[in-house]
């Protein structure tokens, strides 16, 4: 009897874990259908092309808030890759415990930035829009409806493997057929997912060319933009599933020929630019093309 052919995408899965963030809640925005229909009539347009609407909490009193709602999404997007749908992504085991833990402050810090705008400070909310709706008949939500709007959690789950579809009551070619469209399917997530590591690496890049391009170095700042860097070719690492190869390597170059310089010696030498500007040149022909290298074993 035929061996069956050993998935490529296996031992892959297996190295990732399933996380998922949900986060929502009441953004204050209130349609004003009556208002859009008088306009709509006033200046005898199509119905339905006019819309309306209002802000009942101003963006000066939440902006703790949104801001922590803001860190909290980006560093689930920027410490994850894409994988499937619903807002799943996956991230390395080996950096699960990790971003376990950032994930929990950083949800705990959002829940205080709620309490303290909606709950604490929610006469001085209700306060600023009944006297900013003037005459308009809109209720203000209560401070019970505002929180049983706000849901934040995440969710950790596994990956199944391919050749391990528990479906009963199906013949093997079917089963075959199912392991192998599953199979496809992880291939082109992992593939997707390290497009946006180069992406995200190439527009760094990017930007930092278009700054050392500049004769007029005067007010230039790089600290922020080269701790951006780095930070960003460690995020490459470490989401680097499959090892491969070429993202390594570019990210290799960039630590030993770009990150290694100061940002004072950038500002000040035109010679340690040119020489960025070339290195960085060379790296984006490496990331220009990646695929799916071999995974370790």
């Amino acid at each position: 009897m035929q061996e069956k052919e050993k998935s490529k995408t296996k031992p892959i899965v297996t190295k990732m874990a399933m996380v998922n963030l949900h986060i929502s809640h009441d953004g204050g925005r209130r349609n004003m259908k009556d208002i859009a229909n008088k306009v709509e009539k006033d200046n005898k347009t199509g119905q339905g092309i006019v819309q309306a609407s209002i802000r009942m909490f101003p963006a000066s009193m939440t902006t703790e808030f949104t801001r922590a709602v803001s860190r909290c999404r980006t560093y689930y997007l920027e410490n994850s890759l894409p994988w499937e749908e619903g807002n799943w992504r996956v991230v390395p085991v080996t950096k699960l415990q990790q971003f376990k833990d950032d994930i929990e402050e950083l949800i705990s810090k959002t829940q205080d930035a709620f309490d303290k705008v909606f709950d604490t400070g929610y006469s001085k909310l209700e306060a600023y829009f009944k006297k900013a709706k003037g005459n308009l008949n809109v209720i203000f939500p209560t401070k019970d409806e505002l929180k049983k709007k706000f849901e934040i959690s995440y969710n950790i789950g596994a990956i199944t493997s391919p050749d391990d579809i528990r479906i009963i009551g199906i013949d093997s070619a079917m089963r075959s057929q199912i392991e192998k469209q599953t199979e496809e399917r992880y291939q082109a997530q992992i593939e997707e997912g390290l497009i946006e590591l180069t992406k995200k690496l190439s527009s760094q890049l990017d930007n930092l060319e278009e700054r050392l391009e500049e004769d007029d170095q005067n007010g230039k700042k790089y600290s922020r933009f080269m701790d951006n860097l780095k930070e960003q070719v460690q995020v490459c690492k470490d989401l680097n599933v499959t090892r491969n190869q070429k993202l390594d390597a570019a990210c290799d170059v960039i630590e030993k020929t770009i990150c290694n310089w100061s940002p004072e010696a950038i500002k000040s030498s035109a010679e340690v630019r040119n020489n960025i500007r070339q290195n960085a040149g060379s790296v984006q022909e490496q990331l220009a093309g990646i695929t799916i290298g071999d995974d370790d074993d």
